[in-house]
């Protein structure tokens, strides 16, 4: 019997570990079919908003119908307190903005430098979950959170620290940066737009901290994720549906989608959504959510590789070191992180014992 459990803990870990790396994959793959393709952050937000309300939404009817038609949160007093309202409202709004950002983004700079930046949220986690839940700062926290920064700083290479040596390439609607030897292009300064997107990936990490930190606190009082993720569909379908009024466009300010943008919007919404459910899946089979973070930051990788795959060169010596520096500071915080949890619990168990033993040595005494 322990060697069929052994072997059934081995085939679930090994298919969490898959799991994990083909969300990677889809992830990576569906951002330059996006860039490919000219899909606009408006209006891929709009159709992935509305696919995340409609499938969340049923997700949630099929809880309750198992239930029984119980409630889909347990009902706790502190659930419905004016706090908890308010860090709903917020997780939904940091949520979809943060997604939204990150679409915005796609456009203006080059996939993998978008990825890295957008992996460096747990640099912010550590100072917000500070603020928000108290959560004492760490020596190793902070330094990591400052490789983190120098790592970012190594892959976007500022002109005031680095010169400028840059080549700008632009195609069709948007603009690619990245230094190419022997091709065309625009010589010059990185084009502003390379830089705009760099501030709306910070702000995607931010987002991304915020979150994460509002996240551990909403769990705490019995919100599931199904609930989360359909209130941050319904802000993104908000968002997204404002940004139609004055975001360039195909809705309102153009001529209407056109076959293929009406095809590619629902498949790229879709997808995200599929490899967000091999996450979760991922989650079930592997019963350890340290692994699945740290094998998720192995996406910074399979963005090096087909950056250098499909431009025909290495990567920079300083972007594949800054990258390389982001993966390992994300990865140690990750297990630092897991590794502190561990301590509390055994921290708690011992008091626990301790109260116990207390308690038995009164009644003793007091017969």
């Amino acid at each position: 019997m322990p060697e069929i459990e052994e072997k059934a803990e081995l085939k679930s870990l090994v298919a969490g570990v898959v799991l994990v790396m083909i969300s990677n994959l889809i992830y990576i793959g569906n951002n330059y079919a996006v860039k490919w393709a000219g899909l606009l952050a408006s209006e891929l937000a709009m159709v992935r908003g509305l696919t995340q309300v409609i499938v969340f939404s049923l997700l949630i009817l099929n809880d309750k119908r198992r239930k029984g038609g119980g409630p889909v949160m347990e009902t706790k007093p502190k659930l419905m307190s004016k706090a908890i309202i308010v860090c709903l409202a917020l997780y939904g709004f940091f949520m979809a903005s943060m997604s939204f950002a990150c679409l915005a983004a796609i456009p203006l700079m080059p996939i993998g430098d978008l990825i890295v930046i957008s992996f460096t949220s747990p640099a912010f986690s550590v100072f917000i979950a500070r603020v928000m839940l108290k959560t004492p700062l760490t020596i190793l926290g902070v330094f990591f959170s400052i490789f983190i920064v120098v790592g970012d700083v190594l892959v976007v290479q500022p002109p005031f620290l680095f010169g400028d040596d840059s080549t700008v390439e632009v195609h069709g609607n948007y603009t690619e940066l990245e230094l190419r030897p022997g091709e065309e292009g625009v010589e010059g300064a990185k084009n502003s737009g390379y830089y705009i997107g760099v501030a709306i990936c910070v702000y995607a990490a931010l987002a991304g901290a915020i979150t994460n930190v509002l996240s551990t606190k909403l769990s705490s009082v019995g919100t599931s994720t199904n609930v989360l993720m359909l209130i941050a569909g319904g802000f993104s379908l908000v968002l997204s549906l404002a940004s139609l009024t004055f975001m360039e466009n195909r809705i309102v300010n153009g001529q209407g989608l056109n076959m293929n943008a009406a095809l590619l919007l629902p498949a790229a919404a879709t997808i995200t959504m599929s490899a967000f459910w091999l996450i979760t899946l991922a989650l079930d089979f592997t019963r350890n959510p340290t692994l699945v973070a740290m094998l998720r930051c192995t996406e910074i990788l399979f963005s090096l590789v087909t950056e250098s795959l499909y431009y025909q060169e290495p990567p920079k010596l300083l972007s594949l070191l800054g990258s390389i520096i982001v993966l390992v500071c994300v990865a140690s915080m990750t297990v630092q992180h897991q590794m502190e949890r561990g301590v509390d619990k055994i921290k708690q168990k011992i008091v626990n014992k301790t109260k116990r033993r207390d308690s038995e040595a009164f009644v003793v005494t007091r017969f």
